[in-house]
């Protein structure tokens, strides 16, 4: 576990965000083609990321060596390859988000709620996407939740026929953030 986490206690919600992606991916145990194009294999993992010329090895350098050591129980690669990404976007998210706009934020600090919303987005869309949604992100920051709701459904995401349902849950539980 990474040392950024904190106590175990303190992440639960990260489980309860991972339950949530397993739900809204498919899992799909061969490789495939995703809607954006994307090489992917378990539950929506990008297989075009994996980097094995790294030096020193990356992670996906590793999670290469796993597969291949466990090619008989593609379930447990999935779940190997879906408890990294989701770790990776927690990760991105607190080092992004420290210094995001003017004066950035502290990722830790957010609602429960809020940060299932952007690790899930995060892990759909990636980073880059998600650094996108300048407005949304920042009523977060201003703890705005109907607008942060509102700009997550105004976006090519929310009218996107692959990601809209997505979008209004996500949106839902943005509002949610006032109640926390």
């Amino acid at each position: 576990m990474p040392e950024q986490f904190k106590k175990a206690s303190d992440m639960a919600w990260l489980e309860t965000c991972t339950e949530l992606i397993r739900k809204r991916e498919l899992l799909v145990l061969h490789p495939y083609d995703c809607p954006e194009g994307e090489r992917t294999f378990g539950y929506g993992h990008n297989m075009e990321l994996m980097n094995v010329q790294a030096q020193p090895p990356s992670t996906t350098a590793h999670e290469l060596l796993f597969v291949l050591e466990h090619l008989t129980e593609p379930e447990k690669i999935a779940e190997y390859l879906l408890a990294g990404d989701v770790s990776d976007c927690y990760l991105t998210l607190v080092s992004e988000l420290h210094e995001w706009g003017d004066y950035g934020y502290d990722f830790d600090t957010l609602p429960i709620d809020c940060k299932i919303v952007l690790v899930d987005m995060c892990f759909n869309m990636s980073w880059g996407r998600l650094s996108g949604f300048v407005n949304m992100l920042t009523a977060i920051q201003m703890k705005d939740w109907q607008k942060a709701s509102d700009e997550c459904i105004d976006s090519r995401y929310g009218r996107n026929k692959h990601t809209a349902y997505r979008a209004r849950k996500n949106a839902v539980l943005l509002l949610h953030c006032e109640e926390e």
